[in-house]
């Protein structure tokens, strides 16, 4: 059985060098969705960057781990710093715009807003009122 700490190192390189399914693992890894290893540390932000890149390959032999980084940067949708790395409905990390409501989610465009608005509504209004109950 390959420990969460070996994984995690051995995927680094392959990751650093644009294999989508390294950049998958890993950023699934960091985000928690497959550990329980108190040695790799939970690390939402570098998980979502890794699983955007993942998201934004076009080659067709990483078609599938681009579905699987979508789905994973779904599934953590209600997290703020998994929103405010990238768009969560494509993974696009240029160009992003905020939600005017909440002020943390990105998105690349009104296609992806939309798209996503049904998951992110959830969380939207709540953060919205956290944002204005902060003192200044």
């Amino acid at each position: 059985m390959l420990h969460a700490h070996n994984f995690c190192i051995r995927w680094r390189l392959s990751a650093d060098q644009g294999n989508a399914g390294a950049q998958l693992s890993l950023g699934a890894l960091l985000v928690g969705d497959f550990t329980g290893d108190a040695r790799v540390p939970t690390d939402l932000r570098a998980g979502a960057k890794l699983l955007a890149s993942a998201a934004q390959c076009v080659e067709p032999q990483y078609a599938a781990a681009r579905l699987q980084a979508l789905e994973a940067l779904l599934r953590h949708a209600d997290k703020r710093e998994v929103v405010g790395a990238c768009c969560i409905g494509c993974g696009a990390t240029h160009r992003l715009k905020r939600c005017a409501k909440c002020d943390n989610a990105r998105f690349c465009g009104m296609a992806c807003m939309q798209q996503m608005w049904p998951t992110h509504k959830r969380c939207c209004k709540k953060w919205a009122a956290q944002r204005d109950d902060a003192p200044e």
